[in-house]
């Protein structure tokens, strides 16, 4: 009984520090929308809006909607000149 609690307490531990480290990576990606889209106007507006469409995919894929978002963001940060 011991250890069924306490693989339950690592995996709420793990999960917990996994959605932080989710937030933090979202946000990181909202201020990079603000900051790096070279179109001024469109800055906030993109900005905006990525995070109800991280949550409309989360809503319809699942699991695999938000991976795959954050994989796809961080591809494109990583393929322009800064």
């Amino acid at each position: 009984m011991n250890t069924q609690r306490r693989f339950r307490s690592i995996r709420v531990l793990v999960t917990i520090l996994t959605w932080l480290v989710l937030v933090l990576l979202t946000l990181w990606a909202v201020a990079a929308l603000a900051v790096d889209v070279r179109v001024g106007w469109l800055r906030l507006p993109l900005a905006v809006l990525y995070v109800p469409v991280l949550g409309v995919l989360m809503f319809r894929f699942g699991r695999l909607g938000p991976s795959s978002l954050h994989t796809g963001r961080y591809a494109l940060e990583g393929s322009h000149d800064h």
